[in-house]
């Protein structure tokens, strides 16, 4: 069940469903695109719910960091209860996440991070750098392919304003 602020607006909170890679659902958040900037608690329940629908299948958070301006960055504490739901409810299920177009925030949260959170979820990671072509033919050396790799593909060539392209999955 998507949250509250989702069913009024899908782009609430940036958690789309794209296609699978391998067995695994791919699920895609871009903070850029996210409306709901605000951290409370009211937000971490709600993107718990969002979490909780991939909870008892295999899932790839792929997550895009590109046009992220400073109402964007989440603070280390949301971070950390990100993380620990992610450790708790989603040790085996949540397969991997994908970094798409990495900033110099992220890098420092990684950093900062990284005695704070399990090593099993930083083992998680996998990193995609380079501009947009170089960015497409990383995903599709690393094995993406078909409609979510031409999704992907599409939308980080798109301003964060644009609606998501459609996808039929």
């Amino acid at each position: 069940m998507a949250c509250p602020k989702c069913i009024i607006n899908p782009d609430s909170h940036s958690f789309t469903p794209f296609g699978t890679h391998q067995g695994s659902k791919l699920i895609f958040t871009s903070p850029a695109r996210a409306l709901d900037v605000k951290e409370t608690e009211e937000k971490i329940v709600n993107i718990k719910k969002h979490l909780d629908t991939v909870k008892e299948c295999s899932w790839i958070w792929v997550f895009d960091f590109g046009d992220m301006q400073m109402k964007h960055y989440s603070s280390l504490r949301y971070i950390l209860k990100l993380a620990d739901i992610l450790n708790k409810e989603h040790d085996t299920s949540l397969k991997e996440i994908w970094v798409l177009r990495p900033n110099q925030w992220l890098q420092t949260m990684i950093k900062v991070s990284k005695g704070l959170v399990t090593l099993k979820l930083l083992q998680k990671l996998t990193i995609f750098d380079g501009k947009t072509l170089d960015l497409y033919l990383n995903l599709q050396k690393f094995g993406l392919q078909d409609k979510p790799l031409h999704w992907l593909g599409q939308l980080i060539t798109m301003s964060p304003e644009t609606p998501l392209p459609v996808i039929s999955l």
